[in-house]
This record gives structure tokens, sequence and C-alpha cells, in this order.
């Protein structure tokens, strides 16, 4: 079906998706955010608060970020922050916390999660960075086939790669949401489970 080509939708929003589709109903139809959107607010300031306590050198020399000299003064370069970026093609948008430029020659996103690592996530972790890179693709005409998180909780550094099967189907879930808010059609088949245990929407859910 026809999607409205003006919609733009969130990176979050997507793996909202691929985490149960009733949430976007839910959200995008209904309208039924604002409590959430609020708990959403104070949770992005802790972790841009904690973020705020980051030593990114660390960072950067563990990455082999590129550097250039200047004076004879080994300075860092080509790092970009708090970047805001849209998908013309997909219908999507997303802010990064850090583009950074590696003496590879890659361009990779970085990004500062406010939890710590859990293998279970570890696919969510995976889309979300797979979309990061979609973004820096798009708008700056280079392949990034990885991109790093940093878990504020313990600290820890890890590297997600991924293929073009995971792009696909972060692009073909895109399509179904606009679909699914075009249409305001409500998701029947949805999985149950733990996932239903453990959702914001349990509470007004039919399952």
């Amino acid at each position: 079906m026809e999607v409205i080509k003006s919609q733009k939708i969130s990176m979050f929003e997507v793996l909202d998706y691929i985490y149960c589709p009733r949430i976007i109903y839910y959200e995008e139809v209904l309208k039924i955010f604002e409590k959430k959107m609020n708990d959403f607010k104070k949770a992005e300031e802790e972790r841009l608060e904690e973020k705020g306590r980051i030593n990114r050198k660390w960072i950067w020399e563990r990455l082999k970020l590129r550097k250039q000299d200047i004076k004879n003064l080994s300075q860092w370069e080509n790092k970009e922050f708090n970047k805001e970026l849209d998908s013309e093609k997909y219908h999507f948008y997303g802010k990064i916390d850090e583009i950074l430029y590696l003496q590879d020659g890659t361009i990779v996103p970085l990004y500062y999660h406010n939890s710590k690592y859990t293998a279970r996530e570890e696919n969510q972790y995976k889309y979300l960075m797979a979309m990061f890179s979609m973004l820096v693709e798009e708008n700056y005409n280079i392949n990034s086939q990885k991109g790093y998180i940093l878990f504020l909780n313990g600290h820890s550094l890890k590297k997600f790669e991924y293929t073009e099967k995971d792009f696909k189907k972060i692009k073909q879930q895109i399509s179904e949401i606009l679909e699914l808010i075009e249409t305001e059609r409500y998701p029947l088949e949805v999985e149950g489970g733990t996932k239903c245990r453990d959702c914001y929407y349990k509470k007004i859910c039919g399952r």
C-alpha cells in the first residue's frame, strides 16, 4: 500500500515496533503516550548527565580516532557531536551522540546507552546501531558497517556489526510501521510471553 511520503518516524519507534507492533498503534494512532514521554524525557536527562561525566579521550584512544598534527601538537580531529539526521529514502530520523572518523578511514556512530549490557538485548542494540549507520551512509555518502555503544552502567564499550540482511529487515519494518499508521490497523497477531509482562501498555492491551 502507498504510504504518506512526508511521514517520518523515530528510529526508537522502529525498535518499539520490533518489540511489539501494538506499541505503534497505541502511540501513533490512539496517541496514548503522554506519561510515557514524560518518563522518557526524565530518563534522557539522566543519560545526558551521566554521559557528561565520561572521559571521551579514553574512548577515542580505544577506537583509534584519527589525529592530525597542528603546530607539532597532536590534536583529535573529525568528531561530530549530537547530530540530528534524517533519511529521505526510508522515512526515519535520529540523533547520534558522536560520529567518529577512525584511522582506518571508516566512519562510525557512537551511542551512550544508559544501562548495563545484557545479552538478551543484543538484537535491539544491533538494530539501533544499524539505523545510526544507515543515517551516516545516506547523509555522508560513505559506507558504515559498524557502530559502538558505551554502556554507562559498567562503562563497557562494545562494537556492533551488521549485514545487508539486517538493513533489509529494518527497511521492511519501517514500511510496515508507515502502513500501520496510514491504515490505523490494529495488530491482531502479536507475540506474548515475557514481552507482555514488561510492556508499558500491558494494562490496556487485549492480551
